[in-house]
């Protein structure tokens, strides 16, 4: 793989030209047959950056039953991860709490359950009476739930979405309320996704509960049934039909496949494994940078130890294709001719620009692999009585 040079005033820019070639593999086109009534609307998107891969009606405004629960999901986790709460912090289950239709917990008032406890409950048997004490104990409670609700799914551009409940179970004649998109729920769903424990939990087929008395049951039909699933919600509206929210992995490509306004169990089930089918079978996911990769070209380092260090890449890249398709990339190193010590451990020292056809597609930053102290520093310490 041949090197190219550019000198430029105090930088050093490196073009490395990379072909990835791909063996081409004849898609077949599905045998199954199709469903007898299609939803109402779906979107199959990339879990990674959320790209869209196929869709259809999905700006269309539906009901959305529980699918609510994803964005409060959301909510608890974004303050576990800031610190803002503790998984172990128990909550109080309220009088409202217990009383709330559908639920499947069996709550007692007065009870004491903790985050952990009852955001696994939430995400394996989509609990509404879980959602109303975590409302209660997290966010203060069910309306400043739902309005937070709102204020976060303003934020992540969820035009189409607007929350009247917990559960979906709000109604209103002057305007729509309790209804998204399936546009909207990959939104949501990609955002979620970042926090790895909800995947976790989603992924169980089975939660124990209050200490083994009560076991769970996912309610995620192709949980072990179709290859790579591991996630994330089934849930149905009255007004709105049957929903699914599944996410799979197989390999390095991760996707989202989202069906909402099915007739009937069988229906969603079917559209979102002949989607998921679909993508596998058409798209791959490439690296292109790993985190940590060296980047094999010394940078001299001017008052240290050492006289260089060899920059690595701070974080990964990976881009979406489709199968059978030659790429081209290219690989540009922009980084100092010299650095000054000290330098520490991720400090960023540059950056690699990766480039499609003479397109930016991604900037990844190159970073130091560890400290390097500077050499006065450390004669004067080793000096020290």
């Amino acid at each position: 793989m041949g090197w190219v040079a550019r000198a430029l005033v105090g930088a050093i820019i490196i073009l490395l030209p990379v072909v990835i070639p791909t063996a081409t593999r004849a898609i077949q086109p599905s045998t199954s047959k199709a469903p007898v009534a299609e939803p109402r609307a779906m979107v199959l998107a990339d879990a990674s950056s959320g790209r869209v891969l196929r869709e259809r009606n999905a700006d269309e405004s539906i009901a959305l039953g529980a699918l609510g629960h994803l964005m409060l999901s959301l909510l608890v986790l974004e303050r576990l991860d800031s610190g803002e709460l503790v998984t172990s912090l128990t909550l109080s289950v309220s009088a409202g709490a217990a009383a709330v239709p559908g639920a499947r917990l069996g709550l007692r008032e007065g009870e004491h359950l903790s985050i952990d406890e009852l955001l696994r409950a939430l995400l394996v048997s989509g609990a509404p009476d879980a959602a109303a004490v975590l409302a209660d104990g997290t966010l203060g409670s069910p309306a400043a739930a739902v309005a937070a609700m709102n204020d976060r799914a303003s934020s992540l551009g969820m035009i189409g979405t607007e929350y009247g409940s917990l559960s979906g179970t709000a109604a209103s004649t002057r305007q729509p309320i309790d209804v998204t998109t399936a546009r909207d729920t990959v939104r949501v769903t990609t955002e979620l996704l970042r926090h790895s424990r909800a995947r976790t939990w989603a992924a169980l087929s089975g939660l124990p509960f209050r200490g083994g008395t009560v076991l769970l049951r996912n309610r995620n039909q192709m949980l072990g049934t179709v290859a790579g699933v591991d996630g994330l919600l089934v849930t149905e509206s009255p007004r709105g039909g049957s929903h699914l929210v599944a996410t799979a992995r197989r390999g390095a490509l991760d996707v989202i496949a989202v069906v909402l306004g099915a007739a009937d169990n069988t229906t969603r089930y079917t559209a979102a494994r002949e989607w998921l089918d679909w993508s596998f079978a058409t798209f791959e996911r490439i690296d292109i940078v790993r985190v940590g990769e060296p980047l094999r070209i010394p940078v001299r380092v001017r008052g240290g130890l050492e006289g260089h260090l060899v920059p690595v890449a701070g974080t990964g890249c990976s881009l979406l294709r489709r199968h059978g398709e030659e790429h081209h990339f290219e690989l540009d190193f922009q980084l100092p001719d010299m650095l000054t010590a000290p330098i520490v451990r991720d400090q960023r020292v540059g950056e690699i620009v990766i480039r499609e056809n003479d397109l930016v597609v991604a900037v990844v930053p190159a970073v130091s692999p560890a400290d390097f102290p500077a050499a006065d520093s450390v004669l004067s310490t080793a000096g020290s009585p």
